[in-house]
């Protein structure tokens, strides 16, 4: 190969490695992506992903399909309300079913108390959206521990979100 070739490869090469994908298998992952992914794969209960943005809604429910090992189901706007209900029943009573991708319509009036942790996909708009959500899996007299965790890095926009909501 000439210089040039090689030095067009290895350009290439630096860019990917700046980019903030993660490579891994055939498909670049973001780092948010990615966590989500494992922390969903190695989790062992059911859990709710809940993620308001459509565009990284979309995204998550094709990632979701491709590289999670256990079943989940999905609601969102989208669909009709005998959908919504039928795939939060199957995530309620389906011991096989561990993981429900949640979209901003399920902020109110779900019990998902089935599950014991929550991941914020995006970082709430405001404390009460906060409250709500988390209400929804901890509810009274519940036995079990709920866990939250919110993503956001550090730098950007979500993190000064993150100030803004939880001081």
């Amino acid at each position: 190969l000439g210089a040039s070739v090689l030095r067009k490869l290895l350009n290439k090469k630096l860019a990917c490695l700046n980019s903030p994908l993660l490579v891994t298998g055939t498909s670049g992952l973001s780092p948010k992506e990615y966590w989500i992914i494992n922390r969903v794969n190695d989790h062992e209960t059911k859990c709710v992903v809940y993620c308001p943005d459509r565009k990284f809604f979309d995204l998550l429910l094709k990632d979701f399909s491709q590289f999670l090992y256990s079943n989940f189901v999905c609601v969102s706007g989208k669909m009709s309300a005998k959908i919504r209900t039928r795939n939060l029943g199957i995530f309620q009573n389906d011991p096989k079913c561990k993981c429900l991708l949640l979209a901003g319509v399920g902020k109110f009036g779900l019990n998902l108390q089935c599950a014991d942790l929550l991941i914020f996909a995006t970082v709430p708009k405001s404390f009460f959206e906060y409250q709500q959500l988390v209400g929804r899996l901890v509810r009274i007299r519940q036995k079990s521990v709920v866990s939250c965790e919110l993503l956001y890095m550090s730098g950007t926009y979500e993190a000064d979100l993150v100030k803004k909501v939880f001081g």
